[in-house]
């Protein structure tokens, strides 16, 4: 009986232990992906990093706006519009379509919550000539 008890009480405490972990929260921001077209040949997998190494991750975010990018596309490609062949710069083009606040936001709480560090975001565009 000494036993049972013994086993209960660390089947418990086991139990709690798990109760207090702090719970994971997914943040889904797209509904699926493809892992397998980015996996890359040749890579393996290598001892844990330092915690004091700093790592660079890049991320695509998904663009907003992109109803109005293709209006806009539209109403400068026909003749008969008033805006035919007034273009956006690429300044102006880059705005419009970019993340939303509310995704970067969600993008950068979760890196920071999961790597318990300070994260920078940069943002770039790269002309495709």
């Amino acid at each position: 009986m000494e036993g049972g008890k013994f086993v209960c009480v660390a089947f418990f405490l086991a139990f709690l232990a798990l109760c207090a972990g702090k719970p994971q929260e997914y943040v889904f921001l797209e509904s699926s992906h493809d892992v397998e077209a980015w996996r890359v040949e040749g890579w393996e997998k290598q001892e844990r990093l330092s915690p004091s190494e700093e790592v660079f991750l890049t991320f695509a975010l998904k663009q907003s706006n992109l109803e109005s990018l293709e209006r806009f596309f539209w109403e400068v490609s026909d003749p008969r519009s008033s805006e035919d062949g007034n273009h956006f710069s690429l300044s102006n083009l880059t705005r419009l379509i970019a993340p939303s606040q509310a995704t970067l936001t969600a993008v950068k709480a979760w890196l920071e919550d999961m790597a318990s560090a300070r994260v920078t975001v940069l943002r770039f565009s790269r002309k495709i000539s």
